[in-house]
């Protein structure tokens, strides 16, 4: 069984308010002030007072304990009578103390406290002169008692019941607190309760007897007695309650309003008792649906307000609570609510089911309200219904209600005409009532319809910006006609307006079906607002006729869209809509449609009103809107779309201001704006209990004074048990945002507090006495002391400094001095500075901002001049004057092609000449280290000099200007031009052009224009430019671009040709006759019926018009516009609206011209593209076009790919191959290829598409291989890199005898020594590169022949036999013993030439694999048994394998080939 609901409140309260756990004196500091002889007394309260502790009176003055506990401790007997602990009956909590005939000695300061805590009180007393004695009057005791307590009410709940009452009307100041007295009705003894604080209006009596009544009734406490009881009340215990089938109700209702699975947990009663979850913070825009789930279907109100819930809570008792800041004040009275909303779900009745307004009842002035009876075992407790209705836009509600005790129907009379009601229905009992099941819409009858005229359609089309020639066509007699089809062609651009009126908001869509228009054109019919038709509406040309009758006849018989749609209402889960009816015909109904993103349209709602409320939609988010018209005849199209965003969820959220930072608790509760009834609060301290009622908008404000000066958000962060990020404003010392967010934060209020209570001791105060001062223009320079506590000599600071303007870019610096200096700061901007403290614990908040702005920067200017100025005769004289401004000047230069002409701030030059001429640059440095240059271009008059003519070369009789451009220097006054000594004049022929002269680099030019340019133009073209120094002359040629070709006058390019591609395309052959040729009729095409459908085949004209060639330049000087130039290439463009591609149509004559005179001169495709790869390169590969290959430029070679974009690499116009950028090349990528062929008249259309795939890249062969035969043996082989991008990561040398096997070996350089060789044998030898992907290109081959081996022979001794013989082997040995020693020193050599070239990149291979090894050679004179070289014969067997040992000294992993051998190393 679940705790009892006293059980749970007190769980709850200890959470936000545990004072209740802790020892307190809830006494206020008072002043009393008596005459001598008269007693005193002093009131302290003390509250939850243990065992252990003691209550303790002291004389603050004297320093002397008067009592402790009850025993007066005072220290003699005269003192002991003197005082007096009373403690008034009924007043458990009270330890007051009485002062006897008090005297002057008796003036001053006395303290209560409790031993072992921080709760105390100081009270002070004032004594003055004796009063003359007079009659004492009789006390009336009852005078200073209070009244009854009032309001008494209780809630049931199980074996418990829940009491609140109001307080006493009389002598309120002196209660001190309050007692419940109850008993079952009929007993003879009431039983009491504690006494309870006087702050305290509701209490729980628990463990009563189940369904008995009781008698209740409530006692005011007084330190002299007690009030009479209040009016007794009568309450009944109730059943236990079923928690598992309340809650499981509750989990109901919030799956049905798809509550999302992770807040589903909140959906429980017991969320009113605490009153929310810290945890819930991320189910705020979810708490409004929950808690309307938690308090079901009935108005709670009335009971919350019998027990004293404040009123701004009402929310909460009826499922609507206003999830705010507000709702701070509330936690208080949340036990009380959940009682309430416990009860009421067993005690009210459900709503009433189907709520409706019948339609047919709606009057100007009344309409009938029904409704169904409850669908759940409620309905049985249902004594009535209660009717309730109020103007919809009425500012304070002002409902009018009527009770119904039988039926389910009700007739209001008495409205207003014309008017907008609310109209709700709620069930009644006799526990009070359920909340309405929905809030109905009434719109009363007498809206003022405009009156119906006939439609216009010529009127409409000239609204719809439709003018001239086009409106005819706004006419149905007209539309009928055969003349209607050329004047179309020309109104492309107002189809659509001409649509839209023709359709005039009427579905036509069944008319054109019984007309046969087919399918792909009924959306001509029907054609909506904002919708265009596309390009593919001329195949519905044919039946323009069908069209025009559906149109004409719909307007008879079909609804048009409704009018005026417009949001009546925005509420947070409703919309409300209204319209006006149409002129026309009659309408029998309406669809209203919705949508969220204005594409799909969810619902549709059928309504026989003029306005209608979309429900169940979600807050704060945007809806779409559109209507429909319906009669019997049909539809109209939906009214045009209209907008509307849902109310958000309420909310106080303010806009949050920059953080304010104070030194301490006292500075922040004086500048807070904190009320005058909470300051003391505040100043305090801020405590667990908190009046969260009367201070609730200022507690956030008093919690974050009590932070005093630290950031606590270290100790949070760390020792708060699921403590929310939400909440860490509170521990850095800020309020943060008032919202629902930050008064659920408050459940973390004691573990704050904790961490306030910790700081104290540890965290450091801000620094003190904060200055800043600017020193410069960019320098700020900021001073403060040493914090007040918790800052040694281990402590350091952080500075802050951001711009006024922008509030987040704060930027930090650490320091351990006492000041700093902010630099490279911004002139004339305003800045705020501050500084904090830290030490090993945390830091401290930083000290409150300082505002200062920097210094405006000083002006440093620097200007140049010239006299005389502008341009200045040679032979005269300049003078050029630097000036320095807003600063001392510290040195000038003037410089010239970088070179220094002059350090004073005059420089004067005399006899100028074309020398001279150039840009000056003066430099000034300033005093304070500034550099500042200005410059100016010194121009001179000399004779002129020509410096450039251009030429240019153009094709003749085509229409086309040519502009020859010629440049001088020295400032002529006069250019002429002439032409094959003729002087030229301006006229129809030559634009003869004014001279242009440029200061700046002193250049003077002339343009003439050579217009229309014709055969006999071409020639010598002479310009001379003159002044006072003289003249001269400069000579350029206009050339004939084709001078061997004649320009055609006639002969197209082949019509057959055209008709043939056509035929292709799948033109069939009555349009290619017609369309496929270069003689095409445009307007024949649209004028003759017969031919409406060959329209559809224009765009496979223009294509094989094109001929494979891309006419833009043609075109674009022909004044086609850049939209239609697409169609100059044979390619159909790219366009939102097709059907505007229509004012192409006229284009095309000059499209069919430029294709003509291109036909001789722009050049067909490239043909046979392909692409190859070629070890590291891929090239690609062409053959000339097939027409005007011998007029190419230049050819274009595109590719692409996934990770390259389209690029292309120009080729040479005798070219027929492109390697493409190597760098842009990756393995595993496709790329896709093509070319174009390019001339000064265009280009061709790209060339068929090659693609390839790179599978690997590998090197091409190395370069320049060579070889040389070295003795014993060896070839020493080199060779250069191959010329590729990619890493070489070894080579791959092959090499074997002629007619033996090859054998491999593998240096990582460029040079190799095979060793070990046969000799006299002749070696093939080739060498490749081998990258990450493999083995490249081999070279070509080489052979080398090794040379007669120098080894030692084998020579087997022969006896002697005679002197002779013995001489002869002598000298045989002497011959031995020198070629021994002359092989020793080569040996010796060899190794010492090895060490000297350690440094070269050589090895060596051993191709004997018996070298050095056998039998060995034995009777040389003088040899020992032992042969210490043991030199063996060679074994030379071809055929067997050889084996080889790696000796590579610099490349000796277990993956080395075998047989090399660093030459360093032979």
């Amino acid at each position: 069984m679940m705790k009892t609901i006293t059980d749970q409140v007190f769980l709850i309260l200890a959470i936000i308010l545990p004072v209740f756990c802790q020892t307190k004196i809830e006494t206020a500091s008072q002043t009393v002030t008596k005459t001598t002889g008269q007693t005193a007394q002093f009131n302290c309260k003390v509250t939850n007072l243990q065992p252990s502790q003691t209550v303790i009176w002291e004389f603050v003055d004297h320093n002397q304990t008067i009592s402790v506990g009850n025993k007066i401790h005072a220290g003699n007997e005269h003192l002991d009578s003197k005082y007096t602990i009373s403690r008034p009956q009924d007043g458990g909590d009270f330890w007051n103390l009485e002062i006897n005939n008090v005297d002057l000695t008796d003036k001053g300061s006395y303290k209560c406290y409790v031993s072992g805590t921080s709760a105390k009180v100081t009270h002070h007393l004032e004594i003055t002169d004796a009063p003359e004695d007079k009659p004492v009057p009789d006390l009336n005791v009852t005078a200073f008692l209070p009244s009854p307590p009032t309001g008494v009410s209780a809630v049931s709940s199980g074996t418990a019941l829940l009491v609140t009452w109001q307080p006493p009307l009389d002598n309120l100041d002196v209660v001190v607190g309050y007692k419940i007295q109850y008993k079952k009705k009929g007993a003879a003894v009431f039983n009491s309760t504690k006494s309870l604080p006087s702050d305290l209006t509701v209490s729980t009596l628990d463990n009563l007897e189940l369904n008995e009544v009781y008698e209740i009734q409530v006692v005011a406490l007084a330190n002299s007695g007690a009030s009479q009881p209040s009016l007794p009340i009568y309450k009944a215990t109730g059943e236990v309650i079923p928690v598992l089938n309340y809650t499981q109700t509750i989990k109901d209702c919030c799956k049905d309003k798809n509550i999302s699975l992770g807040c589903q947990d909140y959906c429980d009663a017991s969320m009113y008792y605490t009153g929310g979850d810290p945890n819930m913070l991320q189910c705020t825009s979810e708490l409004d649906v929950i808690y309307q789930c938690i308090a079901g279907h009935g108005d709670h109100t009335p009971c919350c307000k019998r027990n004293q819930v404040p009123e701004a809570c009402f929310g909460f008792c009826r499922g609507e609570p206003n999830l705010s800041w507000s709702s701070v004040q509330c936690l208080n009275s949340m036990n009380v609510i959940a009682t309430c909303v416990v009860e009421g779900h067993f005690l009210l009745p459900d709503p009433p089911q189907n709520t409706r307004i019948l339609a047919e009842t709606v009057t100007s002035s009344s309409a009938v309200v029904a409704w169904d009876p409850p669908d759940t075992v409620s309905a049985q407790t249902v004594d009535h219904y209660l009717v309730s209705w109020k103007i919809d836009k009425e500012t304070i509600p002002n409902w009018t209600g009527e009770e119904v005790y039988s039926g389910t129907k009700y007739e209001i009379t008495g409205l207003e005409a014309a008017t907008v009601y609310d109209v709700i229905v709620t069930s009644v009992n006799a526990n009070g009532s359920s909340l309405p099941e929905l809030t109905l819409l009434l719109i009363t009858e007498g809206i003022s319809v405009t009156p119906v005229t006939t439609f216009n359609e010529t009127e409409c089309c000239m609204e719809q910006g439709v003018y001239g020639s086009c409106l005819q066509l706004c006419v149905h007699e007209f539309r009928m006609s055969d003349q209607s089809l050329p004047l179309a062609f020309n109104c492309t651009s107002a189809v659509t307006p001409m649509l839209l009126c023709g359709t005039d908001g009427r579905d036509h869509r069944v008319c054109c079906k019984r007309k046969n228009v087919p399918s792909n054109c009924l959306g001509l019919c029907n054609l909506q607002p904002g919708v265009t038709p596309s390009i593919s509406f001329i195949e519905c040309i044919p039946y323009r006729s069908s069209f025009s009758e559906c149109f004409d006849e719909g307007k008879a018989v079909l609804p048009r869209s409704p009018e005026e749609v417009e949001v009546k209402k925005i509420e947070q889960y409703s919309i409300i809509l209204d319209w006006k009816p149409p002129g026309g015909p009659n309408i029998t109904s309406y669809t209203v449609e919705y949508s969220m993103d204005n594409r799909y349209w969810m619902k549709q709602l059928s309504t026989n009103h003029t306005y209608y409320a979309v429900k169940d939609l979600k807050p704060d988010t945007v809806y779409y809107f559109r209507v429909t018209s319906i009669n019997e005849k049909g539809q109209s199209t939906p009214s045009n779309t209209i907008v509307a965003y849902t109310s958000a969820v309420p909310s106080d959220k303010t806009e949050e201001e920059w953080m304010q930072l104070w030194h301490d608790r006292e500075e922040c509760c004086s500048k807070s704006n904190i009320s005058s009834d909470c300051q003391s609060s505040c100043l305090s301290g801020v405590r667990e209990d908190l009046d969260t009622k009367n201070c609730y908008n200022d507690i956030d404000k008093i919690i974050a004074c009590g932070a005093d000066g630290r950031d606590h958000s270290q100790c949070c962060r760390k020792k708060i048990p699921g403590f929310s990020p939400e909440c860490m404003h509170y521990c850095q010392g800020q309020p943060g945002s008032r919202d629902i967010t930050a008064a659920l934060c408050l459940k973390f209020l004691g573990p704050i507090l904790s961490c306030f209570t910790e700081g104290q001791g540890l965290l450091p105060t801000p620094p003190q006495y904060v200055k800043a001062a600017v020193k410069s223009s960019t320098d700020i320079i900021m001073k403060w002391t040493h914090p007040a506590s918790n800052c040694n000599s281990s402590c350091f600071y952080v500075t802050y400094i951001w711009e006024d303007s922008n509030k987040q870019a704060v930027n930090k610096s650490r320091t351990k001095l006492n000041t700093y200096t902010f630099s490279n700061l911004k002139p004339m901007t305003t800045y705020r500075v501050a500084v904090g403290s830290y030490n090993k614990n945390g830091m401290s908040l930083p000290s409150p901002y300082i505002i200062i702005t920097t210094q405006a920067d000083s002006p440093h200017t620097v200007s140049v001049s010239q006299a005389p100025s502008g341009v200045v005769d040679s032979g005269t004289s300049v003078q050029l004057e630097c000036v320095g401004l807003g600063a001392e000047l510290d040195s000038v230069k003037w410089i010239r092609n970088r070179q220094l002409v002059s350090q004073e701030n005059l420089y004067i030059i005399k006899e100028l000449s074309s020398d001279n001429q150039g840009l000056y640059s003066c430099q000034v440095t300033f005093v304070d280290g500034k550099v500042i240059r200005d410059e100016l271009y010194l121009n001179v008059r000399y004779k002129p000099v020509a410096k450039k003519m251009t030429e240019k070369t153009v094709l003749p009789g085509v229409n086309q200007d040519a502009k020859l451009i010629c440049e001088f220097e020295g400032f002529p006054d006069i250019v002429t031009w002439s032409k094959d000594g003729n002087t030229l004049q301006g006229g129809a022929k030559y634009n003869m052009p004014t001279l242009r002269t440029d200061l700046v680099t002193g250049k003077t030019t002339s343009a003439l224009t050579v217009k229309n340019v014709v055969s006999d133009d071409f020639g010598s073209y002479t310009c001379s430019g003159s002044n006072k120094f003289g003249e001269m002359h400069s000579t350029g040629n206009l050339r004939n671009m084709f001078p061997v070709t004649p320009v055609p006058t006639s002969a197209p390019p082949n019509k057959t040709d055209v008709a043939d591609c056509c035929r292709s395309k799948g033109v069939p052959p009555d349009c290619s006759r017609q369309i496929c040729t270069y003689d095409i009729d445009i307007n024949n095409i649209f004028s003759n019926s017969a031919l409406t459908h060959c329209a559809n085949y224009l765009t496979d004209f223009f294509s094989c018009a094109a001929d494979g060639k891309d006419h833009s330049k043609c075109c674009t000087k022909q004044g086609v516009t850049e939209a239609c130039l697409p169609f100059c290439a044979g390619v159909i463009p790219e366009h939102d609206n097709q059907l505007e591609l229509l004012v192409c149509l006229p284009h095309a004559n000059i499209l069919i011209n430029c294709a003509i005179q291109g036909a001789h001169y722009i050049p067909s495709p490239p043909r046979n593209v392909h692409v190859q790869q070629m070890y590291d390169t891929v090239k690609v590969f062409w053959d000339v076009p097939e027409q005007n290959a011998d007029k190419v430029d230049v050819y274009h070679v595109y590719y692409r790919s996934k990770s390259v974009e389209e690029t292309f690499d120009a080729a040479s116009k005798l070219s027929r191959s492109k390697a493409l950028q190597p760098e842009l090349i990756k393995k595993g990528e496709t790329y896709t290829v093509w070319v174009k062929a390019i001339n000064d008249f265009g280009s061709s259309n790209m060339s068929d598409h090659a693609t390839i795939t790179i599978t690997g890249l590998v090197p091409p062969a190395p370069g320049n291989l060579q070889g040389k035969a070295l003795p014993d043996d060896i070839i020493e082989v080199t060779w250069d890199p191959p010329n590729t991008q990619l890493h070489i990561k070894s080579y791959a040398l092959h090499y074997q005898p002629l007619g033996g096997k090859e054998r491999i070996v593998n240096p990582i350089k460029t040079s190799t020594r095979l060793i070990g060789l046969m000799p006299k044998t002749r070696y093939i030898i080739s060498v490749a590169a081998v990258s990450a992907d493999g083995e490249g290109k081999r070279t070509n081959t080489i052979t080398i022949k090794t040379v007669e081996s120098t080894s030692p022979l084998t020579v087997t001794p022969e006896p002697q036999t005679s002197n002779r013989t013995v001489g002869v082997v002598v000298g045989v040995v002497l011959g031995l013993i020198f070629l021994v020693a002359i092989a020793v020193v080569a040996v010796l050599l060899f190794r010492r030439l090895g060490r000297s070239k350690s440094t070269q990149n050589q090895t060596v291979a051993f191709e004997n694999p018996h070298y050095a090894t056998g039998q060995r050679v034995t009777g040389l004179p003088g040899e020992s048994e032992t042969n210490s070289f043991q030199y063996g014969k060679l074994n030379e067997e071809q055929d067997r394998e050889h084996s080889y040992m790696t000796l590579d000294n610099t490349h000796t992993s277990s993956t080395d080939t075998p047989a090399t051998l660093d030459l360093d190393q032979a």
